[in-house]
């Protein structure tokens, strides 16, 4: 049995990681903005603990409930899934909303790395994993909030990695595409919204771009793998003898990583033209 907290259960794959983790027998640290998120999730093998990444007090109050309920225990991994996706035009969207999405996907995993490496330093075979994204890797219209914030996740990560390389703590990231979780459902309600609420110059220039953008993502729950499928690949980083640094995870993610690689920007950038036209 190994002790793991996990971000984010309030829903989609960090929710799923929690109850797969308890079924099979480890102790879970199940971590939302707050436990009446995940209050129906406590059980003798579950721990709900009120932590919101996007603020250091809260991080801070969490990783100390940690350690009062784990009691002289060692804690064996972090899994670090709490994150938000809005869409948005480069041109149209704020430097405040930049800052918003950066503090809770980049600084909340700075927040939530930075406390579990004080408490994963006891030796033994310790896991760090953070969930990135297919937009880790690359980036596309109208997801550049996003993708920019799991751009940084990964430098922090990887300078993170390479800084610590003898501690024992072994990190990575998993970097899944678009994944069938209440986030993914709600989002064509959102999109529609988006649209509704766009302001007239970005209307003109760009309403089309959200017309066929919403097509597209339509379309995707055709690839998409579900939450379980991706709990799947982490719970393998997690038992991994020798883990990867990074794991792709879903078709789309492996196919336009893959041509990301093969192609040049001129090609890449036609081929997101053709997508979302």
């Amino acid at each position: 049995m190994r002790s793991i907290l996990v971000t984010g259960a309030a829903g989609g794959v960090g929710r799923a990681l929690a109850v797969r983790l308890a079924a099979r027998g480890d102790r879970v640290f199940a971590c939302a903005r707050s436990t009446a998120q995940i209050a129906e999730l406590e059980s003798d093998r579950i721990t709900a603990i009120a932590m919101d990444v996007s603020d250091t007090k809260s991080v801070e109050q969490g990783f100390a409930t940690l350690d009062h309920r784990i009691g002289d225990a060692a804690l064996d991994a972090v899994v670090h899934c709490a994150a938000m996706a809005p869409l948005g035009t480069v041109e149209f969207t704020s430097p405040d909303d930049y800052a918003h999405v950066h503090n809770v996907n980049t600084l909340g995993a700075l927040r939530v790395s930075q406390a579990s490496f004080a408490r994963m330093r006891q030796g033994g075979d310790k896991r760090l994993i953070l969930l990135s994204s297919l937009w880790g890797r690359l980036s596309g219209p109208l997801v550049s909030n996003y993708a920019a914030s799991k751009h940084a996740l990964e430098a922090i990560v990887d300078s993170l990695r390479r800084e610590t390389e003898s501690s024992g703590i072994r990190i990575s990231v998993v970097e899944p595409g678009v994944i069938k979780t209440k986030m993914f459902t709600n989002q064509t309600a959102e999109i529609l919204n988006k649209i509704v609420d766009l302001s007239e110059d970005e209307r003109e220039h760009y309403l089309p771009l959200y017309q066929s953008y919403l097509k597209l993502f339509e379309q995707s729950a055709k690839t998409a793998i579900t939450a379980d499928q991706c709990v799947d690949r982490v719970i393998e980083v997690l038992d991994a003898k020798k883990p990867r640094t990074r794991y792709l995870v879903g078709a789309d993610a492996k196919l336009l990583v893959r041509l990301a690689s093969w192609m040049s920007d001129s090609a890449l950038d036609k081929l997101f033209f053709r997508m979302t036209r």
